[in-house]
């Protein structure tokens, strides 16, 4: 500091300003790190971090995005089996089981009825480390009424 004795408080102030816009680009001032939230808020598919023993540590994406029937604050810390039916339970468990057994990305299909209706999704698991996996849900109602429909025209 002793070399900058000397300075005045303005010559300081540009010093300062100047060493902060050199480490600005190397602090990780990259587009997708000013963006994440926005991206992440903006897919329409429900994002969970989930621990080897099933238990939902983070809701990734927005609000809008979480189909199960309980506010997100609700659902960090609570084991999917406390927030989805026995059958979804079972398929995402499994999925989440293959994952960390093979260390490589897994799909399964569940369905999750809510007041009456019943909601189709499709559900990714990539591990994240040895600890955690990144659960994507997507509804997948609208693919599934489809196919229906085009086997009962056949």
């Amino acid at each position: 500091m002793s070399r900058y004795d000397d300075y005045s408080r303005e010559e300081l102030i540009r010093r300062i300003e100047e060493l902060e816009s050199q480490a600005a680009p190397a602090a990780g001032n990259r587009f997708r790190d000013r963006y994440a939230r926005k991206i992440l808020d903006s897919l329409p598919d429900m994002l969970t971090v989930l621990d080897r023993k099933g238990t939902m540590v983070e809701l990734v994406s927005s609000e809008e995005t979480n189909h199960v029937g309980v506010p997100s604050d609700r659902i960090i810390g609570q084991d999917i089996r406390t927030v989805l039916s026995p059958e979804a339970c079972r398929n995402v468990r499994n999925n989440l089981e293959n994952v960390f057994a093979t260390g490589c990305g897994s799909s399964s299909h569940h369905d999750i009825t809510l007041d009456g209706c019943t909601r189709n999704y499709e559900n990714r698991i990539m591990p994240l480390d040895e600890r955690f996996a990144l659960c994507i849900c997507r509804d997948i109602t609208e693919t599934e009424v489809a196919k229906r429909e085009l086997e009962m025209v056949k």
